[in-house]
């Protein structure tokens, strides 16, 4: 019975492990006043569908990320979320040389952070390993 757990636990988690040319990503939404977190997270009901989270490459080409289903309900959004970003080939040639950007364009919180060098090397070595 424990082994059956173990495995079980081990195949969900290896579904979060990105494959070639992926990138994986816990989203956390963080809300330090705990009179506030039910509200907070209602206004970003949606950041998890469409194309809300993002890389930016350069000005030609975005890499949406795309959210595991079942952290949100009709009522309710998970503070926690797990995402997954798909390179082509194009997106890849552009994550080496192009200005890179993570972003969050939601109509309630809108953030974009440039990526520095160092951090887009450590990436990319995810990304091509």
């Amino acid at each position: 019975m424990a082994d059956e757990k173990v495995q079980d636990e081990i195949d969900v988690y290896n579904e979060l492990l990105p494959t070639q040319r992926q990138l994986s990503a816990t989203l956390l939404i963080e809300i330090v006043e705990q009179s506030q977190i039910k509200e907070e997270l209602d206004h970003l009901f949606g950041i998890d569908e469409g194309e809300c989270v993002y890389f930016q490459i350069g000005k030609e080409h975005a890499v949406a990320g795309r959210f595991e289903a079942g952290h949100s309900k009709e009522d309710k959004i998970s503070a926690v979320h797990f995402v997954r970003f798909t390179f082509g080939p194009t997106e890849m040639a552009g994550f080496r040389n192009a200005d890179l950007a993570l972003v969050v364009d939601h109509p309630n919180y809108r953030a974009r952070v440039t990526l520095p060098s160092e951090i887009r090397a450590s990436l990319l070595e995810d990304l091509e390993g």
